[in-house]
């Protein structure tokens, strides 16, 4: 099901969209340095630093992060207690090649080597160009799955429309896409992801207990509670790649 439902002005699938933060959006901002989830509005992205709301240079809008210390903080709260089945979108430019696992992109980690991470959705590897990568952490051995884009890295000051999604009851089916293809597919084993309550969603930092922020300007982060098919990801990039000239 597509179609715009409270402030969505896209017509981006809705079925499942529990988080919509939009800079496109002008309903997602608000004067108390918050982005505003436009689905349900009570719940909002907390600036850390002073992210820079960019709306002049482009002919679309933005955040800028400057890879000192910008970063979005999302509770952990406004999202489902699920991790059975979910899928997470990010539009973003990484506009200097990352280094020092300042790998730019959104990620619910607690750190480099912990028990408690859950999801990473961004750049792979340690510095750039780097390829796309999505990986999950197992919610009973707390091992980590990734999937990633192999030979194609990202581009400095491109942008790029990334998706990851996962379904626990296909066996654990994890899948990444880069502009509405379809770069990597994975049968986990997982029958769920990690869940853990403690630690936040982090935008462009490594993650909330362990900060690395990154060098990139970011458009829109959607989550959905369940997994996009291959037709729903491409029906949402050809809905929004206009703005990028994608």
């Amino acid at each position: 099901m597509s179609g715009r439902v409270g402030s969505i002005t896209t017509d981006v699938i809705t079925d499942g969209l529990v988080l919509n933060m939009d800079a496109e959006n002008l309903a997602s901002f608000s004067q108390n340095n918050k982005i505003i989830n436009t689905v349900d509005t009570s719940k909002s992205g907390s600036f850390e630093g002073a992210p820079t709301f960019n709306d002049t240079s482009k002919s679309f809008k933005y955040l800028n992060f400057d890879g000192v210390d910008d970063w979005i903080r999302i509770k952990d709260s406004d999202f489902p207690s699920h991790r059975t089945a979910f899928t997470i979108e990010l539009i973003y430019s990484i506009y200097t090649n990352h280094t020092g696992w300042k790998n730019p992109g959104i990620r619910k980690w607690q750190t480099g080597g912990g028990y408690n991470n859950e999801w990473s959705l961004g750049a792979k590897n340690i510095s750039g160009p780097s390829p796309f990568s999505w990986t999950l952490t197992n919610s009973s051995t707390n091992n980590n799955n990734t999937i990633d884009s192999g030979g194609v890295n990202y581009t400095a000051g491109n942008w790029y429309y990334q998706v990851g999604t996962f379904d626990g009851a296909k066996n654990g089916l994890q899948k990444m896409y880069v502009n509405g293809v379809l770069y990597a597919s994975d049968e986990s084993g997982f029958p769920a992801c990690k869940t853990y309550t403690a630690q936040d969603v982090s935008v462009s930092t490594f993650g909330t207990s362990y900060q690395y922020e990154s060098k990139q300007n970011v458009a829109r982060v959607a989550y959905y509670n369940r997994a996009l098919s291959d037709n729903e990801v491409l029906h949402n990039y050809n809905a929004l790649k206009g703005r990028f000239g994608l």
